[in-house]
């Protein structure tokens, strides 16, 4: 498996561009709220839902992490097995696994194009 550890620099920095919220149940009021604000989206998973909203890390600098030595500790796990953000986008370098949610191109362009 490839990881962004090992290959920090060929990594795009995908992952710090979005904050994601996990929540077991939803109502369909509570999705359509979510889905009104602009780059926010809801994905359903088999454990519940996402909230996944497209904002960029202020310590990204050209998609490289300006702190990387000293990130926050949920930036560290991010991707680690049964960790909240277990989330991959379109052309990753990070290889999911078959437990792994991944964005859709389509959702990825909802969540970066709207205003």
């Amino acid at each position: 498996m490839v990881g962004c550890k090992d290959n920090l620099e060929k990594c795009n920095a995908n992952c710090c561009k979005f904050l994601v919220f996990k929540k077991d149940l939803m109502t369909k009021d509570q999705i359509n709220y979510y889905n009104l604000h602009s780059n926010t989206i809801v994905k359903q998973i088999l454990s519940g839902f996402l909230i996944i909203i497209y904002r960029p890390c202020s310590m990204l600098i050209d998609n490289k992490c300006a702190i990387n030595n000293e990130k926050p500790y949920q930036c560290k796990i991010a991707y680690e097995k049964d960790k909240v953000k277990n989330l991959f986008v379109p052309n990753c370098i990070y290889k999911p696994d078959k437990d792994s949610i991944v964005l859709t191109e389509e959702e990825l362009g909802r969540l970066m194009n709207e205003n």
